[in-house]
């Protein structure tokens, strides 16, 4: 009787082994692996506040020019920008396309592609040297609204400085150019 019940387990245990082992296979999972924007943008603006990076601002609106120094910029203010059009959700992963080319001269480029013309964010490339550093990131925005149609260009060169450049077309305030340039001094 009792080997009878020792046989009894052993076969029990088997087949939820069996069972367990059945059920846990999975259907393959297509991950899309996503650049977290937030954490380098973070990460670069506690280096620009911890090193006393200056900066230097040109503001083209129109036909005007305006400059100015800051020796104490606040960074966080500064790139907030590349930090909110570069948010991309969790449940956005799948909505882009990801992209990889290498350059004959050591240069990688990632690109993640919206397939979703809904998205703030377009098109985000990250550039990589042949020391696999950050060497650019670019950001390609468009926003539409009844009232509006926003493109613009957001481009960054970790510790050197920021381009934005766009078309901001209004029906209210008509056709407006956006030219910001800033260096790290």
């Amino acid at each position: 009787m009792q080997l009878y019940k020792h046989n009894y387990l052993l076969i029990l245990t088997i087949i939820c082994l069996h069972s367990a082992c059945k059920s846990k296979t999975a259907e393959p999972v297509t991950k899309i692996n996503i650049f977290d924007f937030q954490s380098f943008f973070n990460a670069e603006i506690a280096v620009l506040n911890n090193n006393h990076v200056a900066l230097i601002k040109t503001i083209i609106d129109r036909e005007n020019v305006y400059s100015n120094d800051e020796k104490n910029p606040n960074w966080n203010s500064e790139l907030l920008a590349f930090k909110t059009f570069a948010y991309i959700k969790p449940q956005q992963r799948d909505q882009y396309d990801v992209d990889t080319l290498k350059s004959e001269n050591g240069l990688t480029f990632i690109t993640y592609s919206a397939n979703n013309e809904q998205l703030h964010l377009q098109l985000a490339e990250v550039m990589y040297n042949q020391n696999n550093t950050i060497e650019k990131i670019t950001l390609v925005v468009k926003s539409k609204s009844k009232i509006s149609n926003n493109d613009m260009t957001l481009t960054y060169l970790p510790q050197k400085g920021y381009d934005i450049k766009g078309d901001v077309n209004s029906s209210v305030a008509g056709n407006h150019l956006i030219d910001i340039h800033v260096s790290c001094n």
